[in-house]
């Protein structure tokens, strides 16, 4: 049976659960474990993963995508949120550890992005913004993406609201460390 999460947000979301569920009739049918149709619900519809798509207000996203594996999945996912819920602005909002392979995640949200800010979290692994920036500028030719950096990120995700609009999305990425700070 197609059992919808409720507060997971995401196809890839989906996908893990429906990978569970596989794994589960598996150890089901092996007598392994013995569990419930009814627990196996009730597990799924309270499972709960903060920071992954969630949705901290009506414009805000935040998602825990730290490496080029996770921005791929983010940006198919705002792919297809921008096209059902018309977004006009993706207003990204990013802290990446120096220990990541920057430019691919960056190369791989530039498409999308309306602006950037680059920001981050007080992790001692955390890239200073000003080098995040700098890595962006050889990435983005495009002169009219608004690149900024804020070092504090609650006020980099203050500025991101300001300029987003009515039919912008603030997405915060690129760091759990960022992404629990602004949780």
């Amino acid at each position: 049976p197609r059992i919808e999460f409720k507060y997971l947000n995401g196809e890839f979301q989906q996908q893990n659960k429906d990978i569970a569920l596989t794994a589960i009739g598996t150890l089901i049918k092996s007598h392994s474990i013995k569990i419930s149709k009814n627990q196996i619900e009730r597990g799924i519809k309270k499972a709960k993963w903060p920071a992954r798509m969630q949705l901290i207000s009506k414009n805000i996203l935040i998602d825990a995508a730290h490496n080029p594996d996770g921005f791929k999945m983010l940006a198919s996912e705002l792919k297809s949120i921008i096209k059902n819920k018309k977004i006009k602005n993706l207003i990204f909002v990013v802290g990446i550890q120096n220990d990541k392979n920057i430019h691919l995640m960056l190369k791989t949200i530039n498409p999308l992005i309306s602006a950037i800010i680059f920001t981050k979290s007080k992790n001692p692994k955390a890239a200073v913004p000003a080098y995040l920036l700098d890595i962006f500028k050889k990435i983005s030719k495009n002169k009219k993406i608004n690149r900024k950096t804020i070092n504090n990120p609650k006020k980099a995700l203050s500025y991101a609201k300001k300029i987003a609009g009515k039919n912008g999305l603030v997405v915060v990425a690129g760091s759990v460390y960022l992404a629990g700070e602004m949780i």
